[in-house]
């Protein structure tokens, strides 16, 4: 299917879609204007450039992935109480040993991470301070750790090495308690409910190839049911602030040295729905497996916790992902269009250490109705 042809998911959509307001201003160069690092990420398939990462992983893949991660899970939560040191010497030794500013964050790594939950009843501990999720938000901290991580669950040959695949689900374990931590913490605040998790739309801004592109089109051109892509465990980072995402899915300046190679690129905005199970739904699940945790941390306003608050980030845990629809609208005052692709995904997952409690057959059971609830929530 080309880019030319219209394609509409429901009759008397148009392909041309009312004009998006246009980005003003200029922006500092931050990691989410910088996309050099992640752009050979963003890809269907194989990538083209000879590396072995994927950022959007379609049909069997996922499973195979997710279940050689979820091995290491299991292992670092059973393992967890006398593990912990040394999952954390893994950590330092693949991904923070080299990072800038080690010896500051050293001293944040002794201290224990534990689920707000599961802490006993008048315990006292360490006040959070989300020391990975500002880590995460950092510059610095994205560019040099987090990319990393982020490739390492991108890859095709995860078992590759077995100690830093522990170490970077370790990772996203520390994240997910923070994430955990965060949305538990704010639920008192009522001025800021969508701190329990969002949901709403997020936006993300990139330029993208003409076979990248086309690989959008070739995913929609399936039956909707069909239109899924995922990135396990993986962290997406999207603005809900539509007018910055397009400044970052602007045009590359004429007087970059990577300008030449970047003019036949394709501005393209995702523009991503997120939505909660439904609480009728998740009363049926909570019925059936009452001791079963769910959280919605799939989807986090981490604005709060940012190094940059204006960019009004929310962090997809993750994302698992649903094509609907797809737009070429105006973007005002440049005389340009961009492609929009609508996507939709849920904030709501069971990732807790309760699922670990279950017997094989009761998880089993769980992990499957849950699964049902949920494609049945998308329809």
């Amino acid at each position: 299917m080309s880019r030319s042809e219209p394609i509409d998911v429901e009759p008397g959509i148009s392909r041309h879609a009312p004009a998006v307001p246009a980005a003003s201003g200029t922006r500092a160069q931050t990691r989410f204007t910088n996309w050099s690092q992640i752009e050979r990420l963003t890809r269907f398939g194989n990538a083209t450039d000879g590396s072995p990462l994927r950022s959007f992983f379609q049909g069997v893949g996922v499973h195979t992935r997710m279940s050689l991660i979820r091995k290491a899970i299991t292992q670092i939560r059973h393992e967890w109480s006398e593990g912990y040191p040394g999952f954390m010497e893994e950590l330092q030794a693949s991904f923070f040993m080299n990072a800038p500013h080690f010896q500051d964050l050293a001293f944040s790594l002794d201290v224990r991470k534990e689920w707000a939950d599961r802490k006993r009843q008048g315990e006292e501990g360490e006040e959070e301070e989300y020391t990975f999720l500002r880590l995460y938000t950092d510059k610095d901290g994205y560019s040099q750790i987090f990319s990393v991580l982020n490739g390492a669950f991108r890859t095709d040959d995860l078992a590759k090495t077995e100690e830093q695949l522990r170490a970077a689900v370790f990772l996203v374990e520390l994240l997910t308690i923070e994430l955990f931590n965060y949305t538990l913490s704010t639920r008192s605040i009522e001025a800021a409910p969508a701190y329990e998790g969002f949901t709403g739309t997020v936006y993300r801004g990139m330029a993208v190839s003409p076979s990248h592109l086309q690989n959008f089109f070739d995913l929609m051109s399936k039956p909707v049911k069909e239109r899924y892509w995922a990135i396990p465990l993986a962290f997406m980072s999207c603005s809900a602030s539509r007018s910055l995402a397009l400044e970052f899915a602007s045009p590359v300046s004429p007087h970059s040295p990577d300008a030449e190679d970047k003019e036949e690129e394709t501005q393209v905005l995702l523009r991503i729905h997120v939505s909660s199970l439904p609480p009728a739904f998740l009363a049926e699940y909570r019925a059936k497996f009452p001791a079963s945790v769910v959280t919605t941390i799939c989807a986090v306003d981490i604005s709060r916790l940012s190094a940059f608050p204006d960019e009004q980030e929310v962090v997809l845990r993750g994302p698992f992902f649903q094509l609907v629809h797809m737009s070429r609208e105006a973007v005002e005052g440049t005389g340009r269009e961009v492609e929009v692709f609508d996507a939709v995904v849920f904030n709501t997952n069971r990732d807790h250490p309760s699922t670990m409690e279950m017997d094989d057959e009761q998880g089993e059971a769980a992990r499957v109705f849950f699964a049902t609830l949920i494609e049945v929530a998308r329809t």
